[in-house]
């Protein structure tokens, strides 16, 4: 009589191991699925069910390298850059890439053991992650930044937090002359990083690129109502994600009410002899020495300035107090910083020659919010 090997009446000789290449090849969140051992002709085949497209590869067995298809769809969910520029530039990906580097959408599966060869890659449409994907792809337990259970030590890793996380914990500060940044270096100081600022919301451009370990930065930058930041690591020339965009306020509500310009008057105004306002400006008529605010400024405070004038004749001295007149002499707008750091008057003067002809069409006085 012989033996039925099993467990109730399952017979475990006819129990195979569960296909997970065939579950990832049919989950929705999976944009492309490719084994390595379907690697023929310089292409490795999309297995996921439908799909006809394939990952271009080239170089020596071992150390391979990888494109992606150039399509809006890949394009989209590479939110590590790794196949794609930030200007959505096609890349190649190198073997060395995807297995020194943990990535959110590009999830790779490699021996742990020398020479680290590479078994599947899987692209995701969306952020995705489970148990089932750490342990079946053996990612790293520091796969998402946070110790977790699931995954392996990676014995290739000389660290095990990876450049394609972000800069976390951006703290923004208004200080003398712009903004300092500070910032938690999630690369554990292997990567330089590049710190990226608008005003306004303007267009982004490249602040400064730091050294690897630098954590603090100083923006020196004109003040503006909103300054915007986000950074990003550096390696060689590959980059990481940008982190959050993170924002902070410059300067303090508009202390000059234009809407006072009226007609009747100059209501918002000491002084006002010989100027007439009409809800859009103030016109000059060659006899007016001033106009002024009386109490208007606080001592030891910092003031954006900003006014446009057309002149038809003579000279302007800008909006100031008595220690610091900017003289103008033709159309146009002025931008300029008022330190009231050294002066001890509190009026604010807009002064003209005798002789001067003209207009002020806007006038824009913001308090400058260093701490």
């Amino acid at each position: 009589m012989g033996f039925r090997l099993g467990i109730g009446n399952i017979d475990i000789r006819n129990v195979r191991p569960f296909d997970w290449a065939a579950y990832w090849a049919s989950q929705p969140e999976v944009l492309f699925f490719g084994l390595y051992s379907d690697i023929s002709g310089g292409q490795m085949p999309n297995r996921v069910s439908g799909a006809t497209d394939y990952l271009t590869v080239a170089g020596a067995v071992g150390s391979e390298t990888y494109q992606c298809p150039n399509t809006a769809p890949y394009i989209a969910a590479d939110t590590d850059y790794i196949w794609f520029q930030t200007d959505t530039t096609q890349r190649t990906t190198t073997t060395a890439e995807l297995i020194g580097y943990d990535f959110t959408r590009t999830i790779i599966k490699y021996d742990n053991t020398t020479p680290y060869a590479l078994r599947w890659i899987m692209i995701l449409s969306e952020d995705y992650d489970t148990p089932s994907m750490r342990n079946s792809f053996d990612l790293s337990i520091w796969w998402s930044n946070v110790l977790s259970s699931y995954g392996s030590v990676k014995g290739n890793r000389a660290s095990e937090q990876s450049i394609w996380r972000s800069p976390s914990e951006l703290v923004l500060t208004v200080i003398s002359g712009g903004v300092q940044i500070d910032w938690e270096d999630t690369s554990l100081g292997v990567a330089e990083t590049e710190i990226w600022g608008q005003s306004d919301g303007g267009a982004y451009a490249l602040i400064d690129t730091v050294v690897a370990g630098i954590i603090t930065y100083d923006d020196t930058t004109a003040p503006v109502d909103m300054r915007y930041y986000k950074l990003r690591f550096k390696y060689g020339s590959t980059y990481g994600k940008y982190s959050d965009v993170i924002s902070i306020t410059m300067l303090s509500a508009e202390m000059i009410n234009q809407a006072t310009w009226a007609a009747v008057g100059l209501a918002y105004w000491d002084t006002k002899t010989g100027a007439v306002g009409d809800g859009t400006k103030i016109t000059f008529d060659g006899g007016t020495a001033n106009v002024k605010k009386n109490a208007f400024w606080i001592l030891g405070r910092t003031y954006r300035i900003r006014t446009s004038w057309v002149v038809t004749s003579g000279n302007i001295n800008d909006f100031y107090s008595y220690a610091l007149p900017h003289v103008r002499s033709a159309s146009g707008d002025y931008d300029y910083i008022y330190d009231d750091q050294l002066d001890t008057q509190v009026e604010c003067y807009c002064s003209v020659g005798q002789d001067f002809i003209g207009e002020l069409t806007a006038v824009s006085i913001k308090e400058v919010l260093v701490p």
